[in-house]
């Protein structure tokens, strides 16, 4: 798959800071709806509104109670905005925390290239910790051409390498999970974007310091002459390997289909095989593994889908295997195609605690989330697959001694488990291993509904697959 990147302005043009509740914003309109002609689309009319300072709107946050026109520069794919100038320690004395929140409208211009021969142009867009954006063609009428179509951001920042998976993908790597796939005539555009600062997501800036927003817009036209359906290789999970065994009985991986291209269907896996590092040769894995699609998974254009797969395991892996490839079948307008996923295996070795006790010993569980009940149900496809890190006991404990709960460790809000030092902070509890659910995304759902079930999944999943390797965990939590 092939990728070519949007050439945008660096300058974005911004009106505000308008006053923001948290998670109102899908229900409101433009601020500048109220002064637009009655007749005009307010967002075309912003897209064209000439660039002046002089100009003003009403805004408590402003000083004298008006707001104006600012110019922003992007520093590569990132873009810093705040108002040093507005009084924030006299709004917060005033009104709390919540006079820190605002919402600004921003635009900037770019051009989409065509692609090939085709009338549209398929593109892929990463709206990083922004919470609204939409094209508007230059030569828009803001009388006739509305209303503008606005598209949901990755406002919370959601995104990575999946758990078990490296990625050495180009694209930016912290919005890749949530890229829009997108079709739009090429010529020129105005995009416009409504970023909103929340205390929950970006902190408290502290006396002194104005709240900024930090923002990612990177666009790419997504090239489809020959192959359309896309392995995306950061979503996902797999489970560790330890003492041989994998952690899970269930992995997944994401599949894009692009805007403008063929529905797919998902029939399969043609083959598995592993390489190990002694020998660098391929080798079948029917004696040892064996990996299957339980039902076909259809994938409409414009949809990124999660595949889960199911893991019979019949031995023990050998510590030389290092890799495991995994062919995917598909069929796309009546041809049967090839999806190749390659999957670098995370080896944990168990002798004693005090093997387990070295640097990076954690390993990464997977599992139904929500839980199949019985074998019978492992033919079914499950919502999700879910992941979950295990940090082990830093010391044994002592023969004689009870064996300590199992730590169920939740996460606080838009902590990445992946890639924070979450996993350090366990406490050193002799004897004490540590379940540390992903909660479905980095903010946990706040840990209601699913996000909670998904915890209390993981903890049922541990136990049994550490039974695997003959290792008996408590039945207490804490």
């Amino acid at each position: 798959m092939r990728f070519r990147e949007i050439i945008t302005t660096p300058t974005w043009e911004t009106i505000g800071p308008f006053p923001s509740g948290t998670r109102e914003l899908p229900f409101l309109g433009s601020p500048l709806a109220a002064y637009s002609t009655s007749s005009a689309d307010p967002d075309i009319e912003f897209a064209h509104r000439p660039y002046n300072p002089e100009e003003t709107w009403p805004s408590e946050l402003g000083n004298g109670g008006r707001v104006s026109w600012s110019r922003f520069e992007a520093k590569g794919d990132w873009l810093e905005i705040s108002y040093p100038d507005i009084n924030w320690d006299q709004l917060r004395s005033d009104h709390g925390w919540s006079a820190l929140q605002y919402m600004v409208l921003l635009r900037t211009r770019l051009t989409i290239p065509k692609s090939g021969h085709k009338p549209l142009t398929p593109i892929l867009i990463n709206m990083l910790q922004l919470s609204e954006f939409a094209f508007v063609q230059q030569d828009a009428d803001p009388h006739t051409s509305g209303p503008v179509k606005w598209y949901q951001g990755n406002s919370y920042g959601f995104g990575g390498p999946a758990p078990g998976l490296n990625s050495t993908n180009s694209i930016n790597l912290a919005a890749a999970k949530f890229e829009r796939s997108l079709l739009l005539e090429p010529g020129a555009y105005i995009m416009l974007a409504r970023a909103v600062y929340d205390i929950r997501q970006f902190g408290d800036p502290g006396p002194g310091n104005p709240p900024t927003i930090k923002m990612s817009s990177v666009n790419m036209v997504h090239d489809t002459e020959k192959h359309v359906t896309q392995l995306s290789q950061e979503m996902g999970a797999f489970p560790s390997v330890f003492s041989g065994w994998l952690m899970g009985e269930w992995a997944s991986v994401g599949i894009r289909v692009p805007e403008g291209a063929l529905e797919t269907t998902v029939i399969g896996i043609g083959r598995a095989e592993i390489t190990c590092k002694s020998k660098n040769v391929v080798e079948p894995l029917k004696s040892v593994l064996a990996v299957e699609i339980v039902s076909d998974i259809r994938i409409v254009p414009g949809q990124t889908r999660l595949i889960a797969m199911r893991i019979r395991q019949k031995a023990p892996l050998s510590p030389e295997t290092r890799i495991l490839s995994i062919s995917i079948d598909f069929q796309s307008g009546g041809t049967t195609r090839v999806l190749e996923w390659s999957i670098p295996l995370h080896h944990v070795t168990y002798d004693n605690y005090s093997n387990l006790a070295a640097e990076n010993s954690h390993f990464w569980i997977t599992f139904a989330s929500p839980s199949l009940i019985t074998d019978s149900h492992l033919s079914h496809l499950p919502a999700h697959v879910s992941s979950a890190m295990i940090v082990p006991p830093k010391r044994s404990v002592r023969q004689d001694a009870e064996i300590p709960p199992v730590l169920l460790a939740l996460h606080g809000a838009g902590v990445d488990v992946k890639s924070s030092e979450w996993g350090e902070r366990m406490p050193g509890v002799p004897g004490a291993w540590a379940v540390l659910p992903v909660g479905k995304n980095e903010w946990g759902e706040d840990w209601h509904g699913g996000s909670m079930e998904d915890a209390w999944t993981a903890r049922a999943a541990v136990e049994v697959q550490l039974g695997k390797v003959g290792i008996a965990l408590s039945n207490k939590t804490v």
